[in-house]
């Protein structure tokens, strides 16, 4: 009886690992850079914390977040992290740029004209003295909670998603109550 042997080339194993080695590489460096170019950090992280008071049917504006100052960056879109909410609020995002360089909103009722130049949606480029300003309507009395914002931006070829901003409560008393 006669058994027949297959015999492979010499090498092929070899050739076989660096191939897979290679295609490893090239994935891992693929991997970093989609992750490099959809995570830019051109804001700061999330900060302070603020707590306001208001009435019910009263705007009152939180200045939140500043413009990165070294970064050209154009917002895709703003949202506030509202983590509480049990007075049916309206809480919108606006990009504030300042009537003077050296002002910025803090806590305001009512309106921020004295304030702003101008008030627009968040969208389009940043000017390095803008400041993006949530505005909070709530309808009944409570507590409203936002955990900054979620800023969607480009910041060059890069784009991505950002969470930075204060920390703000918002306690809703009887009308009357603030000033």
């Amino acid at each position: 009886m006669t058994t027949t042997e297959w015999l492979r080339p010499a090498g092929t194993g070899r050739a076989r690992r660096r191939v897979l080695a290679l295609l490893l590489l090239v994935a891992l460096v693929l991997g970093a850079g989609l992750w490099w170019w959809s995570h830019p950090q051109a804001f700061q992280g999330p900060g302070n914390s603020v707590t306001a008071s208001t009435e019910p049917g009263r705007s009152l504006f939180l200045g939140l977040a500043y413009a990165p100052h070294d970064a050209d960056v154009s917002l895709i879109g703003v949202r506030p992290r509202v983590v509480a909410d049990d007075t049916p609020a309206r809480v919108t995002v606006h990009v504030c740029r300042p009537a003077d360089p050296y002002l910025s909103v803090g806590v305001s009722h009512d309106h921020v004209e004295d304030i702003c130049a101008s008030l627009r949606e968040p969208t389009g480029p940043l000017d390095a003295t803008d400041q993006l300003v949530v505005e909070v309507v709530a309808q009944e009395e409570g507590a409203v909670v936002i955990d900054g914002l979620d800023v969607t931006y480009r910041a060059g070829v890069r784009r991505g998603t950002q969470w930075t901003g204060e920390h703000a409560t918002v306690e809703v008393g009887p009308p009357g109550s603030t000033p």
